[in-house]
């Protein structure tokens, strides 16, 4: 199956189909940041932080961006780049095919653009 990057649909005139991780891929587009074109995700939340790595899967550059020690424990922030990935739409862009696929009843990506909040 061909990758579709953002110039490739737009010469369709339609955004790609969600499927499967692409899904769950467009919904973090809404919250992640770009770091030389590339996707990258910042939080101190272990499950975000798997649940983001799980849909950007391949080489993740890694790095403990800020240590902080609490009274009852310590929150680790951790910002990770996804170097396999271009990061394809900007925010706007992002939440706009979202929500266009949560009219249609696909709500994959609904739910990883609410767990990034």
């Amino acid at each position: 199956m061909p990758i579709l990057t953002q110039a490739s649909w737009m010469r369709r005139g339609r955004p790609p189909r969600p499927g499967g991780r692409r899904s769950f891929q467009l919904g973090w587009e809404v919250h992640e940041e770009e770091e030389g074109g590339r996707p990258a995700y910042a939080t101190a939340d272990p499950a975000l932080f798997m649940a983001w790595a799980a849909a950007r899967f391949g080489e993740l550059h890694v790095a403990v961006t800020r240590a902080l020690l609490l009274e009852d424990g310590a929150a680790v922030e951790v910002r990770a780049t996804a170097r396999s990935w271009k990061k394809r739409w900007s925010r706007r862009e992002a939440e706009k095919l979202v929500e266009r696929y949560a009219r249609r009843g696909i709500m994959e990506p609904f739910f990883t653009m609410w767990l990034g909040e």
